[in-house]
């Protein structure tokens, strides 16, 4: 995978991050793998160069990602010391990672309204938006910690094995444990590398796959017996509400990866989750095979993503959400 066209930008981050103090790096909301790989690997890399640096989210750390080295050091917005918002105040560089809008790292977006941060963007899905100083989206990267890897490479910076770890979660997150169809030739060259390291894949596996809480079982549980299949189980579609939440004990959090299960099943095309949140919203996941386009469906509405993995924020009820978007679905995809 060519990165040639990215030097420039390679570049201007090089000199930025070795000109520059302190540093904040945030992701979206919810975050997941990739997300939370990409901010360790990048604060561990600013860590082993003399930096400053502040890892800020509007959630909470997923808790399979807390034995990656750095996640302990991951802030939620809601718990900063007067101390973290000193540092916030002196802050030079603002780092948004696997999200190419502001507004999809939640309150965290607030630091930017009186400050004049420098901002960087490193992510994988189309960038809809450019509103930061600088861009640097490969939309045909497996994940987010891909590039990350392939900034270090450049600019001549170590990778030791805790980073290498963190872009591992981040990869294999993102590929579907390399089953999805974004993975790649340098996506393998990449896990070779690390595994020559002494990367133990084994170790990262019963942390990330197998350490999950047992609510998130009973939400599981809850969720698919929604399931109900349109077009003769071409479309399935599944939703999760708050009071699924609240019976099952269980985090908004613990319905990553639940979509995956119905991705399975033998003759499906499209797959939509839809997960009730508070004040009128839904957030809708999508997921399809590989010739059915569900990017186009979630641009058009407001959303954005992968071609076969994207996800939308609507306004509205499940009861309105569902049958709109089940209708949008079938005429625009042709199922």
């Amino acid at each position: 995978m060519q990165y040639k066209d990215f030097e420039n930008s390679f570049d201007t981050m090089k000199e930025i991050i070795e000109s520059k103090k302190r540093f904040i790096i945030s992701s979206h909301i919810n975050p997941d793998g990739d997300s939370i790989g990409s901010e360790i690997a990048v604060l561990n890399m600013l860590k082993d160069l003399g930096k400053e640096v502040l890892v800020i989210n509007s959630s909470i750390t997923p808790d399979n990602c807390l034995f990656l080295k750095g996640a302990n050091e991951i802030i939620e917005h809601g718990h900063l010391t007067s101390e973290e918002r000193s540092f916030i105040k002196k802050a030079d560089v603002f780092i948004v990672l696997d999200v190419n809008e502001i507004k999809r790292i939640g309150i965290v977006s607030n630091i930017l309204e009186n400050t004049s941060l420098y901002t960087i963007c490193i992510d994988h899905h189309v960038l809809s938006h450019p509103s930061m100083d600088l861009s640097i989206v490969k939309e045909d990267a497996s994940a987010t910690g891909e590039i990350i890897y392939h900034f270090m490479k450049y600019a001549g910076y170590r990778i030791t094995l805790n980073i290498a770890e963190a872009i591992y979660v981040s990869i294999a997150t993102d590929t579907g444990s390399f089953q999805y169809s974004n993975t790649t030739i340098e996506s393998h060259k990449i896990a070779a590398e690390f595994l020559s390291m002494g990367l133990n894949h084994s170790h990262i596996y019963e942390n990330y796959s197998c350490n999950q809480p047992l609510r998130k079982a009973h939400l599981f549980i809850s969720v698919i017996s929604t399931m109900q299949t349109e077009c003769n189980g071409k479309i399935i579609w599944m939703q999760m509400t708050q009071d699924m939440l609240k019976q099952t004990k269980a985090k908004s959090q613990d319905s990553e990866g639940i979509i995956n299960f119905a991705m399975n099943i033998k003759g499906v095309k499209v797959i939509l989750f839809f997960k009730e949140l508070e004040g009128e919203k839904v957030k809708v996941s999508l997921r399809s095979r590989k010739h059915y386009n569900v990017r186009t469906i979630a641009s058009s509405l407001g959303g954005g993503g992968h071609n076969n993995a994207s996800g939308i924020l609507m306004k509205g009820s499940l009861e309105e959400t569902i049958p709109k978007l089940l209708t949008k679905i079938k005429k625009d995809l042709k199922i």
